[in-house]
């Protein structure tokens, strides 16, 4: 159904591309389509350049309603379809507005003008259409055998053609009431409906295709990959501009649910701010349909609903949620958000032959219809985040016809009450202006005049409190070690590596010690030195057997005065030094019809011996294990047998290594008779 296009806004406004300088200082660069459209556009376009420019003006009419469904104009007034109590508004030229009940409904989900200056509303539920008229009297016009009706057009005569839901199909009501099926779409929805010189053009949902229907017989122009077509714009060149969105949640039951508790009960909103978060369920587009039948997205936005489509000019302006804008899309051009509206949702748009008339919004409902006024704007950027309360300077604008800047600042991520009032930049001239702000967030907002005025970007430079750098890990690996692979070669080499990060873009100084354990003293292995990178090969020959420990300072003095300057710790657990080959004492005998070989292999730097091999007469190693089953000690006797070789004198050599790869080995000769 509709408000299955309902979006939201989004859930944090996001951050302006920022860029860290040494120091700890940041500037926010705020330029181009991208960062541009992440802020509030009052009264501003944004091109297809990425440049902002004055827009259309809107004159608003508040509405008492939540939402609005559908609106159309009838007797040189407008008229709008509301839910969540089914009235239709009556908004005349001098502002004023009239409700009108249409009985005991929920929805009013289409309208239709009829001629005597009146309209033809459709109800949900019931599917019932009640005509009401220039008075706003009211009586029942027909009941369509269906659940919704999703759309519904005159043909100026009073004779109507209506697209419903559950079944998909399209009538035709006469002007006293009586229904006619044109056709069944063959899909659950048929969800727009327009003409196209003798034919009727539907998109239906969920199948999301295109069809057109002419004397009763339908075609399928396209089926497309969205679930839900929601508008259609025929070409005069040929072609024709669909808005079509993609169901996030696939039809799943407890999210459309969700969306529909939260579309009757919509959370409630502070004076100032947008409309808070509520959950999205579709991904929205607009597609071009060329008369070779090739299609073409012109736009396409995540968790942004299409919710209207109407012609302008060579093209189409879309209404979306829950960004509220108007986007502009046109073939072979790129798109453009043509206004942003202060509401969640740009439900309805009506035009005419000199283009737009009317945008009809929901939470809340307003009604903005475009005025004649000079041409100026503004632009509010989303809260910027200096991660920690910032003294933030220098302001500058790129750009022509720049009427004002301001700022205001505050410790939370929306602004609230506690945040200050917005304040013109100190000694704004020259396109520059200071800030002197201290807090951890901060809003620009940029006004222009002129019809040739643009805004093409804004910067601010924030200073927060230095940070400290953040060391991840810290470890020793003998040179060429790799986990897993066995034992190590021997090597005196050690690679000390850690993982650090500064969150300020600071160089960071390095110094390395290692302490050997029982001394007092630490032994520098890097001293006061910036280095490419975060490694450092320690040669330990020389030193002592034993444990020893390695112990990484980091500091950002490199980039910031002694009295910002910062250190990160970090110290390894206890690790052994051991360059000290194992001593092996053997002995060989002949048991039985065995050759026994025995003896014992002792790591006098004691730390752990961890292999023994055997070799008879140069042929191949052969393990020996240790007479207690474990390597775990310093000493480890070990006894085990070979085949008895032939009668002769052999050469036994065993080989032992420690744990830290060092080897040694004994050698015996047994003589067998």
């Amino acid at each position: 159904m509709r408000r299955l296009a309902l979006n939201v806004l989004l859930l944090a406004l996001l951050l302006a591309p920022a860029t860290v300088l040494a120091g700890g200082a940041t500037v926010y660069e705020l330029g181009g389509a991208e960062t541009f459209a992440q802020g509030d556009l009052d009264a501003l376009s944004l091109d297809a350049e990425g440049i902002l420019r004055p827009g259309p003006s809107f004159a608003a009419v508040p509405l008492d309603a939540p939402t609005s469904w559908a609106a159309t104009r009838s007797g040189g007034d407008i008229w709008i379809g509301t839910g969540n109590t089914g009235d239709v508004l009556r908004v005349k030229a001098d502002g004023q507005v009239e409700r009108i009940e249409t009985g005991d409904s929920l929805m009013v989900t289409a309208l239709a003008p009829l001629p005597d200056g009146g309209v033809a509303a459709a109800v949900f539920p019931g599917a019932r259409l009640v005509k009401i008229s220039p008075e706003g009297g009211t009586s029942t016009l027909a009941a369509l055998p269906a659940e919704h009706v999703w759309a519904l057009v005159s043909d100026g005569r009073g004779a109507l053609t209506a697209a419903t839901g559950m079944p998909g199909a399209v009538f035709e009501i006469d002007p006293f009431g009586a229904v006619k099926k044109v056709a069944e779409v063959g899909d659950d929805h048929a969800r727009c409906l327009t003409r196209s010189d003798t034919a009727w053009l539907v998109g239906t949902a969920p199948k999301g295709r295109v069809l057109r229907i002419e004397r009763g017989q339908v075609r399928v122009l396209r089926d497309l990959d969205a679930q839900e077509i929601v508008g259609l714009v025929p070409l005069a060149g040929g072609g024709l501009l669909v808005a079509a969105n993609a169901d996030q949640a696939g039809g799943n039951p407890q999210a459309i649910a969700g969306l529909l508790k939260a579309m009757v009960e919509p959370p409630e909103t502070k004076p100032g701010q947008k409309p808070r978060p509520r959950p999205s369920l579709q991904d929205g587009s607009v597609l071009w349909i060329e008369p070779s039948g090739a299609v073409t997205t012109l736009w396409a936005e995540a968790k942004v609903a299409a919710l209207s489509l109407v012609a302008d000019g060579e093209g189409a302006l879309l209404g979306t949620y829950p960004s509220g804008r108007l986007i502009r899309v046109e073939p072979k051009q790129p798109s453009q958000v043509f206004a942003d509206l202060p509401e969640a949702e740009a439900s309805v748009l009506l035009a005419g032959r000199e283009g737009l008339e009317a945008v009809v919004t929901s939470n809340p409902a307003v009604l903005h219809r475009p005025q004649d006024a000079a041409p100026q704007g503004s632009f509010t950027s989303a809260p910027l985040d200096a991660g920690a309360t910032a003294r933030w300077g220098r302001i500058r604008v790129s750009g022509t016809g720049i009427r004002g800047l301001e700022f205001r600042s505050g410790e939370t991520e929306e602004p609230d009450e506690a945040w200050s009032d917005w304040r013109p930049a100190e000694a704004f001239r020259d396109l520059e202006g200071g800030c002197g702000a201290r807090a951890r967030f901060l809003q620009l907002r940029v006004s222009l005049a002129g019809a040739d005025a643009s805004l093409r970007s804004v910067s601010v430079v924030a200073a927060p409190p230095n940070r400290a750098p953040v060391v991840v890990s810290l470890t020793v690996k003998r040179q060429g070690e790799e986990n897993g692979a066995g034992l190590p070669d021997p090597t005196p080499l050690r690679v000390v590596e850690w993982v650090a990060a500064d969150p300020d873009g600071d160089a960071l100084r390095v110094d390395l010690h290692a302490q050997r354990a029982g001394s007092p003293h630490w032994i520098p292995l890097v001293k006061a030195k910036v280095l490419a990178k975060p490694t450092h090969t320690w040669d330990t020959a020389g030193l002592p057997d034993g444990t020893y420990r390695v112990r990484l300072v980091l500091s950002d003095a490199p980039d910031n005065a002694p009295d910002r300057e910062a250190e990160a710790l970090a110290s390894t657990g206890p690790f052994r030094v051991d360059n000290t080959a194992p001593v092996v004492t053997v002995s060989a005998r002949v048991a039985g019809n065995r050759l026994l070989v025995e003896g014992e292999a002792i790591d006098q730097a004691r730390g752990r011996v961890a292999a023994i091999h055997v070799s008879l007469d140069g042929g191949p190693w052969q393990t020996l294990g240790p007479v207690d089953g474990i390597y775990d000690e310093a000493a480890e006797p070990f006894a085990g047998s070979l085949a008895l070789p032939a009668p002769g004198t052999h050469d036994v050599v065993v080989r032992a290594r420690d744990a830290d790869g060092n080897p040694g080995a004994a050698a015996t000769v047994v003589t067998i008779r």
